[in-house]
């Protein structure tokens, strides 16, 4: 097709980490001028979601680390320092997927952010004050819909910001 894509994944290699701040700024300069340059097509975003997982704390899981509401969706308070530092990662890594997809949206290109579906009572990266920001903005669209369905047992559900 003729295109380049830029890949970052944090389980890849420091090099595609953008929790490390000058990789981040690195990939914000790198956009901007691909940007301008008329050489950029559009994002697809999938920050982590395991910090915000409504399954965390069923069956013996791993307990939950944020509320559904309030400030706890941005973690909970008594956490002990290695899931206190999962939630400020997931955190960081969320906000920094508004900020690109905001990049993207004031320069006019398609983005999609894709995570799972809000459920009752459970945290969510829609649920976010910044993303329900980003979500009020004129022409943006949230669709839902299931995910892995092909011989699944069970339904996944799954949001999309565009």
């Amino acid at each position: 097709l003729g295109g380049e894509c830029l890949e970052f994944d944090i389980l890849n290699s420091r090099e595609q980490d953008a929790a490390y701040s000058t990789r981040w700024d690195q990939l914000l300069h790198q956009v901007r001028t691909l940007i301008r340059d008329g050489r950029l097509a559009g994002g697809i975003e999938g920050p982590p979601c395991n910090t915000f997982s409504g399954v965390r704390g069923m069956c013996s899981g791993p307990p939950p680390l944020r509320g559904a509401s309030g400030p706890y969706r941005y973690g909970f308070k008594d956490l002990p320092p290695d899931l206190k530092e999962q939630v400020r990662i997931g955190t960081l890594l969320a906000m920094r997927a508004i900020e690109l997809a905001t990049i993207l949206y004031e320069a006019g290109l398609p983005f999609v952010i894709e995570n799972p579906a809000p459920r009752d009572g459970s945290p969510s990266f829609f649920g976010l004050d910044e993303t329900l920001a980003l979500r009020s903005r004129p022409g943006m669209t949230y669709i839902e819909g299931p995910q892995c369905m092909c011989g699944a047992s069970s339904h996944k559900g799954t949001g999309w910001l565009t």
